[in-house]
């Protein structure tokens, strides 16, 4: 039963949250400009062409891609154009989810602020501090539930 229960638990909960990053107007961002946003909040390109944000035992809490899946690549970087990026939680691999997402949360805020861009979501709403709530209420409640199924069972 408890198996059972857990394999509906996982599927429910692996998740990724996303947050889009996209130019305002019709502009286009060169993957230069956006290394030096993002590096400026302290991610790094990594060898599988996105930015990681590291926690401080060097494991990923986060990474940006372009929309599109062209990698970010060191030596191509002035000539790659970009007009959508992703920012991924991978809900399941991180310590404590909820923390995690206001950290991707206040990072993405700071780099649409450089980038002159607006977060949105999958669907290129302008994401506002409701749905960002909405967001987080919905990482929490699956932080309760993992919390749940971590704990060891206990036996009479």
């Amino acid at each position: 039963e408890r198996a059972r229960e857990l394999d509906k638990f996982c599927a429910e909960v692996d998740q990724m949250i996303g947050i889009n990053i996209v130019p305002n107007s019709e502009r286009v961002l060169f993957g230069s400009e956006v290394a030096r946003a993002v590096q400026l909040v302290g991610m790094s390109l990594q060898a599988d062409g996105t930015f990681h944000q590291f926690d401080a035992d060097g494991a990923t809490l986060f990474t940006l891609s372009a929309a599109d899946g062209t990698p970010f690549q060191h030596h191509t970087l002035d000539q790659m154009q970009v007009d959508n990026m992703t920012l991924l939680l991978d809900i399941p691999r991180v310590k404590d989810p909820v923390k995690c997402l206001d950290e991707m949360t206040l990072l993405a805020m700071e780099v649409a602020t450089t980038l002159r861009a607006t977060l949105v979501d999958d669907q290129r709403v302008t994401l506002d501090n409701t749905a960002i709530s909405r967001i987080r209420s919905s990482v929490t409640g699956a932080g309760v539930v993992m919390r749940h199924f971590t704990q060891k069972p206990s036996h009479p």
